[in-house]
């Protein structure tokens, strides 16, 4: 992957190295403890309905993460929220490539002979809604956050293949916090980073990697009900599926995560954003 770049990026003051390698470590360190800090204010919300208090729980963890690196874009001087190029072009291809990679995945699985019908959720349709408002809101915090300044600001220092790379296992690293265990997983999560980094530096803005992961993580879970594995979360799906089948193919907790066949389905939407020979579009940063 080749860099590039313009006279006008290159005449907007940058703070100094160290000052950036600095925030970039202090913002993601402190985003790090909020994750972990926000699990235990989870757990102590005593709230009856058990759906408010999910969605509270989602406020409380991904507003502050999406700040932080709003924050730190202003600090580096990188426009974090970035529409990037021929937005609606690539909104496009990020939700083709999010629906695609999920539906691939889950064919592989079925071929295994492990997707079976579950008992159902049983909720409204207004709360499945709220679901999906909610994961629109998660993923596009995480975007903003990993694609939107971190990715930047890294391979503004490092180059598009370590930075990019780099940004991907930040993102696994914080799916560690969140619970993500099995090496397959993490391997799947890695590569998800990856897909979603390869978009946003391909289009110049964070919509394509949001499109991408909010369709990915939406028909996962309030479509067909995937996760968690078995059941469904309490914002209820359209359907139930369950993974019952081989562990590698998707038969354990963490679903679709822990399939071989989510890891080579990955790698195969990466190659062609990886080798594809047109030159990525400058990063726009904020003005001094």
């Amino acid at each position: 992957m080749a860099q590039s770049g313009s006279a006008e990026t290159a005449a907007r003051p940058s703070p100094s190295s160290g000052l950036a390698w600095a925030v970039i470590v202090a913002a993601t360190v402190a985003a790090w403890a909020w994750v972990k800090l926000a699990e235990k204010l989870g757990a102590a919300i005593s709230i009856e309905s058990e759906v408010t208090a999910n969605a509270l729980f989602y406020l409380i963890l991904f507003a502050p993460l999406a700040a932080i690196g709003i924050g730190a874009g202003v600090l580096l001087r990188i426009r974090t929220v970035r529409v990037g190029d021929a937005p609606s072009r690539w909104i496009g291809i990020g939700a083709a490539l999010g629906l695609g990679g999920l539906l691939a995945s889950l064919a592989l699985s079925w071929i295994q002979g492990g997707v079976v019908t579950g008992a159902g959720s049983g909720v409204s349709a207004a709360v499945i809604l709220l679901g999906i408002v909610l994961t629109l809101f998660q993923t596009g915090a995480e975007e903003v956050f990993f694609r939107g300044w971190l990715q930047p600001a890294l391979v503004e220092r490092v180059g598009p293949v370590a930075g990019i790379a780099a940004g991907a296992l930040c993102f696994a690293a914080f799916h560690v916090a969140g619970g993500a265990r099995a090496p397959v997983s993490l391997v799947s999560i890695t590569l998800a980073g990856v897909l979603f980094g390869l978009l946003a530096w391909r289009s110049g803005g964070v919509l394509a990697g949001i499109a991408a992961h909010f369709v990915w993580n939406v028909v996962e879970s309030s479509v067909l009900g995937l996760v968690p594995n078995p059941g469904v979360d309490v914002f209820g799906a359209v359907i139930d599926l369950d993974l019952m089948g081989a562990s590698l193919w998707g038969g354990h907790e963490e679903g679709l995560n822990a399939s071989i066949g989510t890891v080579a389905v990955l790698v195969a939407l990466i190659v062609p954003l990886a080798w594809r020979p047109q030159p990525a579009p400058v990063l726009e940063q904020a003005p001094a």
